[in-house]
């Protein structure tokens, strides 16, 4: 018994072919997209990890060179004289407080008052005895020779509590050995009506530890000794 394919049958059959050859291009119209997709974030990771690499090679590079040049001028403040050491050390301070958004109205050297003040005076009538002894005690150290010269500087600027907060916190990470011996706070008498209520005069008194020059053919000395006092800090 033969069977015999009916016209509807042959139509159906014929569009679930269609159907299938549809679907199947479709479907690698999908998976040709996604590939392609593909391969285009894995072209643009692999470029990535190449420029990662330029950067972290150069990175590598320049931290060398870096080292190199603070290798190089970690000792060069020794082979300067003092002449040019301080006007140096007085501009990074002027500096320093300017970009800590303080005015600066003076930085300079001054000497170290030995003599008693008169309130000292009054409070303690024996402060000039005092004093001589303590004169006559800075004479026996002194047959011990420091290493470096202290040198006495003050800063008169005007700012913010805030401001001037900033710039003696800054002081512990400067490159030069300073120390704060003393902070002066008094409000700034205002010219103008349109002048700030918080603005303040302030004085510091600060102490460089200025390394002394070596002799001819002796090597120079770069480190203070412990009783230098703190380095950047307060006392």
């Amino acid at each position: 018994m033969r069977l015999k394919a009916s016209k509807s049958l042959i139509q159906i059959l014929v569009g679930a072919l269609a159907a299938m050859i549809i679907a199947f291009g479709g479907l690698c119209w999908l998976q040709k997209n996604a590939l392609a997709s593909t391969k285009q974030v894995l072209k643009q990771k692999q470029a990535d990890l190449s420029d990662g690499k330029k950067v972290a090679r150069l990175q590598q590079m320049e931290e060398g060179l870096l080292e190199q040049d603070r290798s190089q001028i970690k000792f060069l403040e020794s082979g300067v004289t003092n002449a040019a050491y301080v006007p140096t050390l007085l501009k990074q301070l002027e500096d320093l407080a300017t970009s800590t958004k303080n005015k600066v109205l003076g930085v300079r050297p001054i000497g170290i008052a030995k003599a008693p003040t008169k309130i000292q005076q009054r409070r303690d009538p024996d402060a000039q005895e005092k004093a001589d002894a303590a004169g006559d005690g800075d004479k026996k150290k002194k047959e011990v020779p420091e290493p470096y010269t202290r040198l006495a500087i003050e800063v008169s600027s005007i700012g913010t509590y805030q401001s001037m907060q900033q710039f003696v916190s800054r002081l512990m990470r400067f490159p030069k050995i300073v120390a704060v011996d003393e902070v002066q706070l008094q409000p700034h008498k205002a010219v103008s009506p349109k002048d700030p209520a918080d603005r303040l005069d302030v004085k510091l008194k600060l102490t460089a530890f200025v390394m002394k020059e070596a002799p001819k053919g002796e090597p120079a000395v770069h480190t203070a000794s412990a009783g230098a006092g703190p380095v950047g800090g307060i006392n």
